[in-house]
């Protein structure tokens, strides 16, 4: 079923002096298989939002609905749209689903963002009234999860405001950094990135990684690839799926290939987004076959390290490593690419120590402003610390325990 809501109040700011006011409304999805007949609007969106999100485009999230939903989700799939002249516009997307009494912006195993996608122009509307919606339809629930929001980027800088200017109430349930790969750290230079490299592994380091590189060039051929030929990409898939599968990933059945479902997820968004230049796949390779492989989520002048996979036959020459340090130099060394996010988890320690830019991600509990939904959120830090207290008397009783008993057996 969808329903269209139009509350009024929201209407009222303009694009600039004299234009008419905004026709914005918002436009409630119960079922993702709605989102289907409008992949044109949605990566036009897609494409002007205000920060980018390859993790929530039609390319991706798509065969994420069909292949990695678990079927029994309450979706609130929420739209921000207006009438244009060659057809409705898409200006806002907000993939709700209902979680424990709160509207939670849907994540799944392969999802390392939950940005939602917000038009650039009128950001600071669609925002305010996607709130003003959530608060005044009581249908709805009254707080709202973002489980992984970059709050470095523009779209933390305009919720900033619009919490401000409707006294959102919030709550930070984690927070913590992971590693980018940010151009403006580093200065573009002739020597092919080493000096950078050099800087951000220390020297010692770096040789070590060259005298492994020389060995392994020993071997044979040892050359970096990144693939052109769409007619290769079902042979790197599957070189991929294998290699991650052969590794510790499969040992504890965390490798894409463990589950039918994302096997299927993977091997789907690849296609789609190969073939419009969203997704690039780079290798390193010793007498052809490949010994490290990785897979990029691109958007714009950025991207997202979705995946990396290595032969741990050949751990002792760090391949891992050794394709991360060809990917940086091609990164430095091309003028189009100026960020790239890790999507690694806090305190990596390996891609921690060769991309030193961070990104701050948060998991964020917001009420949309109703008296209850206020209360409550203002209670969770009182229920965390108390949640600690009663965490650390266990604990000490626990260790005061057997030592009295040590101690009295020991007289």
């Amino acid at each position: 079923m969808t329903v269209v809501v139009n509350p009024a109040k929201a209407q009222k700011s303009k694009k600039s002096k004299g234009e008419r006011p905004l026709a914005l409304r918002v436009r409630i999805l119960t079922a993702w298989t709605e989102l289907a007949d409008f992949r044109t609007e949605w990566q036009d969106l897609a494409d002007s939002a205000v920060e980018s999100n390859s993790f929530y485009e039609p390319w991706f999230m798509l065969p994420a609905f069909e292949h990695l939903s678990e079927g029994n989700e309450q979706w609130r799939i929420l739209i921000v749209e207006r009438d244009a002249p060659n057809g409705i516009e898409w200006c806002g997307f907000f993939p709700f689903v209902l979680q424990r009494g709160k509207l939670t912006l849907w994540k799944h195993m392969q999802c390392f963002l939950t940005v939602p996608l917000v038009r650039t122009e009128e950001s600071h509307e669609i925002l305010e009234l996607v709130f003003k919606t959530l608060r005044y339809n009581t249908a709805m629930p009254g707080v709202v999860r973002f489980p992984l929001l970059n709050t470095s980027g523009p779209f933390y800088s305009t919720y900033i405001d619009v919490a401000r200017a409707l006294l959102l109430t919030e709550y930070v349930k984690d927070r913590y950094t992971r590693a980018v790969l940010d151009i403006g750290e580093a200065t573009r230079s002739s020597d092919g990135g080493l000096g950078w490299l050099k800087q951000r592994v220390g020297g010692h380091h770096l040789r070590e990684l060259r005298r492994q590189h020389r060995r392994l060039s020993e071997s044979g051929a040892l050359e970096y690839r990144d693939l052109q030929n769409r007619d290769q990409l079902t042979m790197w898939v599957t070189w991929f799926l294998e290699m991650e599968a052969d590794g510790w990933k499969g040992r504890d059945g965390t490798a894409l290939a463990s589950s039918p479902g994302e096997k299927k997820f993977f091997q789907e968004f690849i296609q789609n987004g190969f073939q419009s230049g969203a997704v690039e796949l780079c290798g390193l390779f010793l007498c052809g076959e490949p010994i490290a492989m990785k897979v990029i989520l691109r958007t714009g002048a950025g991207g997202f390290a979705f995946k990396i996979a290595f032969r741990e036959d050949l751990a002792k020459y760090s391949p891992g490593v050794q394709l991360q340090l060809e990917f940086v130099k091609e990164f430095l060394n091309d003028t189009s690419r100026h960020w790239m996010d890790s999507c690694a988890s806090a305190n990596h320690p390996m891609i921690n120590r060769l991309w030193s830019g961070r990104r701050s991600m948060q998991d964020l509990v917001v009420s949309t402003g109703r008296p209850a939904s206020n209360l409550f959120i203002s209670a969770l830090p009182f229920a965390r610390e108390l949640f600690r207290m009663m965490t650390g008397i266990k604990d000490a009783v626990c260790r005061w325990i057997p030592n009295t008993l040590k101690s009295k057996t020991s007289k």
